[in-house]
């Protein structure tokens, strides 16, 4: 019998068809064993708690510092090897700030939560927003742990890191939820304090940055400042990055606060592009200007702030940017800071604000990247001429 060659072709095609399904088959399957493997992997931590005990179940929220930390309590707690072992869940929250702000309210998170309350499983301990506290209060879902922390009055969660850990009223397991609670409490302090002492070891031993640091991480930024802090024996300058909080968009610490808001601060935005730092300023309330120290502090501020992002200040010393900004020989007035426009050198822009200038309410100095080729040190003026 001879064959058709369109049947050859057909019947060629119909084989390298079915070569391809199997093929297809073969990927999907070989996808599906890597999901489940790597989610075993996400997993881990969770379902590597020791079945021979009875299981405490956390819920949490938050980003991968979250996780580290409670992770790490965890295991600390563990180790002290209690009657009980921990199975722990961290939500990603991936919420609107300003929403969040508001409101208190975490959709991902407590969307789930609110469906295992429902389905009258809910986890032993889980965390909230402090503004969301009352809320669960009010319909019964916490337990009153007064009796167990010796409190007069009625209490309902304690402080872990910047949230609020509660206890389900109805769960089982009362002593060990509780005894897990106080840990936690009281690690938290423990753990701030070990990150601070080595954060500081880590600014000691920082290297002198080669390229711009307004290029470098922020947490590079912060161990400059800190060194250069600890060297000249400034401990009242000493800065930390947070500890739950993802800095991406911007950091700020206060060294003295206001009722209404900051007094003395240093101030970093980062670029949401590449992660860099966009600006970085120290600033300084105006009516703090009639105090010598918190001149003084101020002053440290910006010489700090001059010597982290130029390495040349590091060395010789930031007179040359101080002379271009219009700063008197002896540093002795902050008049210079009403002064406007900008200076440019060795790749960062440099500019002030003041009330008689641009300031408002505040004295600052303000730093930003600029990969303007050559150097530029004014001219800049003044909007008021300060008073002889």
């Amino acid at each position: 019998m001879i064959s058709s060659p369109w049947g050859d072709l057909m019947s060629d095609l119909l084989v390298k068809k079915r070569y391809a399904v199997i093929l297809c088959l073969m990927v999907i399957f070989l996808i599906c064993i890597w999901y489940l493997v790597s989610d075993r992997a996400d997993l881990q931590y969770v379902a590597s708690a020791d079945i021979s005990k009875p299981q405490v179940r956390m819920m949490a929220y938050g980003n991968y510092k979250v996780r580290e930390f409670l992770e790490k309590s965890i295991t600390n707690f563990e180790e002290r090897d209690p009657s009980f072992s921990v199975s722990l869940e961290v939500v990603p929250s991936s919420f609107n700030q300003n929403y969040f702000a508001i409101t208190g309210y975490i959709p991902d998170y407590e969307h789930k939560l609110l469906l295992e309350f429902a389905a009258g499983d809910p986890p032993d301990l889980f965390f909230l927003p402090p503004a969301r506290g009352e809320k669960y209060r009010e319909s019964g879902a916490l337990l009153d742990i007064s009796p167990y922390i010796n409190s007069d009055i009625p209490q309902y969660g304690l402080q872990v890191g910047p949230r609020l850990l509660c206890i389900a009223q109805g769960t089982e397991k009362v002593s060990e939820s509780v005894a897990l609670l106080k840990f936690l409490h009281n690690y938290t302090f423990e753990f701030e304090n070990e990150f601070k002492a080595a954060f500081l070891e880590e600014s000691r031993k920082m290297p002198d940055y080669d390229g711009n640091i307004l290029e470098a991480p922020l947490e590079d930024f912060l161990k400059m400042w800190n060194q250069l802090a600890l060297s000249k024996n400034l401990d009242k300058l000493i800065v930390f990055p947070s500890l739950f909080e993802e800095n991406n968009k911007g950091w700020g610490y206060n060294f003295y606060q206001r009722k209404s808001g900051p007094g003395l601060s240093v101030s970093v935005t980062l670029s949401p592009d590449t992660g860099s730092i966009n600006t970085a300023a120290v600033s300084m309330y105006y009516e703090f200007y009639e105090d010598p120290e918190m001149v003084g502090l101020f002053k440290q501020c910006i010489l700090n702030l001059i010597e982290v992002v130029e390495p040349e200040a590091r060395v010789q010393g930031p007179d040359k940017i101080l002379k271009g900004l219009g700063a008197d020989d002896s540093f002795s007035s902050l008049d210079f800071l009403n002064m406007i426009g900008s200076i440019r050198y060795n790749g960062v822009t440099y500019f002030t604000f003041g009330p008689d200038g641009l300031g408002h309410d505040t004295y600052g100095l303000y730093v930003q990247l600029d990969d303007t080729l050559g150097n530029v040190m004014g001219p800049r003026r003044y909007l008021i001429r300060p008073s002889e």
